[in-house]
């Protein structure tokens, strides 16, 4: 019998802090050498999954932004994605400024993965932001919107 395993990240594989005890990685290391099919799927993106997981020997693709993107997890290469209607993450997007809420916005613009933001407006954003800044994640564009 052919059986995935795939499992969620934050408060399931990853301990506190999101980070993967040295037991587990062990553990997940010998069963993965001895053909365990895993993956991982999350509302992460491969970027901060390959900073978490490194080391690991992940064959099957992963699953990152909650299906957004089904990718090779060395490369990043995006194998299928699945994205919004352009008319529609504009019509979102306008909302979301509506109520006074600032997004960070992924997407992959045919070349690379991008992460843009414009205001960093809580303490949140700024975790956030420090978090990829302390990662040196390549997607960051800090952007201006003319009105």
């Amino acid at each position: 019998m052919n059986i995935i395993y795939i499992c969620d990240l934050d408060g399931t594989l990853l301990g506190d802090n999101a980070i993967l005890s040295s037991f587990s990685k062990k553990v997940l290391h010998e069963l993965l050498h001895q053909g365990l099919q895993f993956t991982v799927a999350s509302a992460r993106s491969v970027v901060s999954m390959q900073v978490m997981l490194k080391g690991l020997n992940l064959r099957l693709p992963v699953i990152e932004f909650n299906g957004a993107f089904i990718s090779d997890f060395d490369s990043g290469k995006h194998e299928i994605i699945n994205s919004i209607c352009p008319n529609v993450v504009e019509s979102i997007y306008k909302l979301i400024l509506e109520f006074g809420c600032v997004p960070f916005v992924s997407s992959f613009n045919g070349t690379e993965d991008c992460a843009y933001y414009k205001d960093v407006i809580n303490d949140g954003m700024r975790w956030y932001l420090n978090d990829r800044l302390t990662n040196k994640d390549h997607r960051l564009r800090a952007i201006s919107i003319k009105k």
